[in-house]
């Protein structure tokens, strides 16, 4: 269920709410009174906003795991800026599955200097490159899940993570800010991002006091098992959870 309410905020998101209005209307109208299957919802997705949405709603609906999302700035003398993005499947370490491709929605935003704006494609295959002809110049920064809309996990360096922490020149909104948090520590598990750089995000996420990135940090801790870790590190973060979280837990009573 957290699935199907994701990937419809992610497709209301891509297409804009109005039109998604008029696609659920439609399908109750033509359906009203009558059996109905996920073919007859993308059916009328189609119909109402093209084959590629379709085709997008299907690719998650009938095949499970999610994208890993990589977004890298691409800048030469000789073109204008733009973004490498590119897909494969989100794997924690050390297990294995079969490749997937989805066509993934994927709208980002960015900006250098005063300058700033957003491109979203629909992404099919491994990889695409989307030019930012408006912005002149290279990106400064890089927000890969606008609004924390999309359901992928976004692969972030350790530059990123400190560009859009807080720390840094990006405007980052609550909602991608707890994305970060909560794929950050989805990193962890997979071997890309040292647990050390994801707790650094912990304190500035609980201070924060927002309920939507505090759970977000969920996902740093949820990946950490006692086994992980020798006896005296894993005593440590016990100790770093306690002093972080006991203010905020009493300060709520």
């Amino acid at each position: 269920y957290a699935k199907g309410a994701s990937v419809i905020t992610m497709m209301e998101h891509a297409i804009g709410p109005e039109k998604w209005k008029t696609v659920v209307r439609r399908f109750m109208e033509k359906l009203a009174w009558k059996t109905a299957g996920a073919s007859d919802f993308t059916a009328v997705l189609a119909e109402v906003a093209g084959a590629e949405v379709a085709s997008s709603f299907e690719s998650f609906l009938n095949q499970p795991g999610v994208p890993l999302i990589t977004v890298t700035p691409v800048c030469g003398a000789s073109s204008p800026p733009g973004l490498k993005i590119e897909q494969e499947r989100f794997l924690p370490l050390g297990t294995t599955a079969a490749g997937a491709l989805w066509n993934v929605p994927v709208c980002v935003r960015y900006g250098a200097g005063r300058k700033s704006g957003r491109a979203c494609t629909f992404l099919s295959e491994k990889s695409r490159e989307v030019p930012l002809p408006d912005l002149g110049t290279c990106p400064e920064w890089v927000v890969p899940n606008e609004e924390g809309m999309g359901y992928y996990v976004s692969e972030y360096s350790a530059d990123d993570i400190g560009r859009l922490a807080g720390k840094g020149e990006a405007p980052v909104s609550l909602e991608e800010r707890a994305a970060l948090v909560r794929d950050v520590g989805l990193l962890v598990s997979n071997g890309a991002v040292p647990l050390g750089k994801a707790l650094e995000l912990v304190p500035g996420a609980v201070a924060s006091g927002d309920k939507t990135t505090l759970q977000s940090v969920q996902s740093i801790f949820r990946n950490v098992r006692s086994s992980d870790l020798p006896e005296p590190l894993f005593e440590k973060l016990q100790r770093f959870a306690r002093k972080t979280f006991t203010p905020r837990a009493r300060a709520l009573g």
